[in-house]
């Protein structure tokens, strides 16, 4: 499959994130703190490259130079993600969708500014400016895969904790306010005095544990919150309800969300704006998701009738 931009993103030559991101500025902060801009991220021309070591019986035991000048042993590099590029605005849900191996995970560990042992390089800029790990601390959130609740709190404790923590000039009474705000956008009001539960302990159901996840982020007010495979371990209806409300978020709050996901229901694909599949770290489509099926047709691969857009995408660029 060829690929498709929505939004146009001009090439530029290869660059470390890490050295990218300490270009940032006391500007783009000051900016992004005073609301002046529309929030957009932009990840452009990503790459990850790992190094792989040697099979040889010296590799264990000798540091990889050494094994290279006394053995003749070579390192061999895998790309994992190349070359893309994408972004996604405020009011927007991203979805970065691929076949297991595709670079999801990859690709989401780079945009949160945690690449690992391997070599990022690319840009990845919010409202234009470079994404330093001070902006992202004070304007990002990131949810993970599993939920990490304390099991005896209650969605109210675990709001007021997290409003301590992210806000903690917030008077006595502002707090409260606040905590019955993010109950309400949530849909949590009904179960706030709920214990969040464990495997031993029954409280709160699935869903309203990723409610409550992302409640937790969005009481740092972020401008991008990224999710890894929100819809893990829920049920179709529990998903579609989930993707509903992150969009819901999205357009409420005004903030940019980003997530992986692995075989999206048709009711679950509904809840995406935008689509960034990937097949074998390489970009197969980026654009809206309603167009996916009008991309697959001008490719040769018609949609088959009453077929999940999402699954059949998903067919076609696995290799």
């Amino acid at each position: 499959m060829t690929s498709v931009a929505a939004v146009p993103l001009q090439s530029q030559p290869t660059v470390s994130l890490q050295d990218f991101a300490n270009r940032g500025s006391r500007e783009a902060a000051r900016k992004l703190r005073s609301g002046g801009e529309q929030t957009e991220l932009a990840f452009i021309e990503c790459s990850y490259t790992l190094t792989i070591a040697p099979k040889s019986r010296w590799a264990k035991f000798v540091p990889l130079p050494a094994a290279e000048r006394c053995c003749g042993a070579k390192a061999t590099e895998k790309r994992l993600v190349s070359n893309v590029s994408a972004s996604v605005s405020a009011g927007h849900v991203l979805a970065v969708m691929g076949p297991s191996g595709a670079g999801k995970t990859t690709m989401l560990n780079m945009l949160t500014l945690d690449p690992g042992s391997g070599n990022a390089t690319g840009f990845l800029t919010l409202n234009g400016h470079p994404l330093t790990p001070a902006l992202y601390a004070q304007h990002c959130a990131y949810v993970t895969q599993q939920d990490l609740l304390w099991t005896f709190l209650t969605c109210r404790e675990h709001l007021r904790m997290a409003l301590d923590l992210y806000r903690p000039s917030l008077s006595a009474k502002e707090r409260e306010t606040a905590i019955d705000d993010l109950l309400d956008s949530t849909g949590l009001m009904s179960c706030q005095h709920t214990k969040a539960g464990n495997m031993f302990f029954r409280g709160l159901s699935g869903g309203q544990k990723r409610r409550l996840s992302l409640a937790i982020a969005l009481a740092k007010r972020p401008s991008v919150i990224f999710l890894d495979e929100p819809t893990s371990g829920l049920d179709s209806a529990a998903s579609a309800k989930i993707m509903k409300f992150m969009k819901e978020i999205a357009m409420q709050a005004n903030i940019a969300i980003v997530c992986t996901i692995h075989q999206p229901s048709a009711s679950v694909f509904e809840g995406f704006d935008d689509t960034l599949i990937l097949s074998s770290g390489r970009i197969a489509y980026f654009g809206p998701a309603a167009q996916l099926a009008q991309h697959l047709k001008g490719v040769g691969r018609e949609l088959p009738a009453n077929a999940n857009p999402a699954e059949y995408a998903l067919d076609v660029v696995n290799a």
